[in-house]
């Protein structure tokens, strides 16, 4: 808007045909601008808006209304006040003006010469003021008001809605790595399936094909894969999917099998975090927040349960070796 105005004034230096006046008078409008930067004022103009059409259609019907009066008013009274209802534009503004308040058809008069009530003209005029002024108006009005706060409850919704979101938002469990695995949870039907998409993402990022990964290669090639928002691993959270490099090799490389072992993991976290999100987030019954109150406890057994069977299962491991171990030196005293 300052740009326009500016560029007349500039353009009207050199183009004297130009209303500089008029042009000038029109900063004036610039006070609306305030209408979008003050919140209040801003929800009251959302909610004129959306009252405009609305309002215009009961408009609609008091034109109607007012049309069909004037094309009464020229068929009776035409002759008796050409002045006023001679014509259809003339009676249509004559009824608009008795709709405006503007007082009664001068050239109608309610009283005849001889002191009588002239019915017809008293009729026609007092249903047009109780049709339009008493009924069709008070309608537009109480549409406009209707709309209004109809529009305002809703932009107060949305307000609140998004303010409890943001707040939502602040108190969730989100993890880096999230994209990738709300993917993998909703794209397998089994465990097989599973592991075999697990491997070919990891041919994807092994594009030396040196069948490991260090945790940079990890970090580059998970964020080069096609997800919005993109994918972006610090050290600190390799470290933490992996462990503090508990679940890679020797080397401290995340070959096939390791790989598949931190996914798995970060897919149990992860199915941990939707079921404590979905509590945080509400919108549930109390019911349905005790259901998943029950599956995340079960599944957090369940994977406590897992691990410990698989720590159980390596003790039991380095038990054999090192009896079997004490076997051949003791195997190897008798000789």
């Amino acid at each position: 808007f300052d740009v326009i105005i500016v560029s007349l004034s500039v353009a009207s230096l050199w183009i004297t045909q130009l209303p500089i006046n008029v042009i000038r008078s029109m900063r004036a409008f610039r006070v609306l601008r305030i209408f979008g930067r003050l919140r209040t004022l801003k929800n009251i103009v959302a909610a004129l808006s959306a009252s405009v059409v609305p309002v215009l259609n009961a408009f609609i019907v008091v034109f109607i209304v007012t049309a069909i009066y004037a094309i009464l008013a020229v068929t009776f009274f035409g002759d008796a006040a050409p002045v006023q209802a001679g014509r259809f534009d003339r009676a249509f503004v004559s009824l608009f003006t008795v709709a405006a308040g503007m007082g009664w058809l001068q050239s109608l008069p309610i009283i005849s010469p001889d002191g009588t009530l002239n019915w017809g003209t008293a009729c026609f005029v007092c249903s047009y003021v109780v049709v339009t002024n008493w009924t069709l108006l008070q309608v537009c009005v109480a549409i406009l008001l209707d709309n209004f706060l109809t529009a305002s409850a809703e932009t107060e919704n949305e307000e609140r809605l998004r303010a409890t979101r943001e707040r939502v938002n602040r108190r969730l469990f989100v993890n880096a790595l999230d994209p990738l695995l709300a993917h993998l949870a909703v794209d397998h039907f089994d465990d097989a399936d599973l592991s075999s998409r697990l491997q070919h993402l990891f041919r994807i990022l092994d594009s030396e094909e040196a069948e490991s990964l260090t945790a940079q290669e990890l970090g580059v090639g998970i964020k080069k894969l096609d997800f919005k928002p993109r994918i972006h691993l610090s050290e600190s959270d390799i470290n933490i999917i992996t462990q503090n490099g508990k679940l890679c090799d020797a080397d401290g490389l995340i070959g096939p099998k390791e790989f598949e072992a931190v996914m798995r993991a970060q897919l149990k976290l992860y199915t941990q975090r939707q079921l404590s999100n979905c509590i945080i987030v509400g919108g549930s019954t109390a019911v349905e927040d005790a259901q998943l109150g029950t599956l995340k406890a079960i599944l957090r057994e369940t994977i406590r349960e897992q691990e410990c069977q698989a720590h159980r299962d390596a003790c039991l491991t380095g038990l054999m070796e090192l009896v079997h171990r004490l076997s051949l030196d003791l195997a190897a005293a008798a000789r």
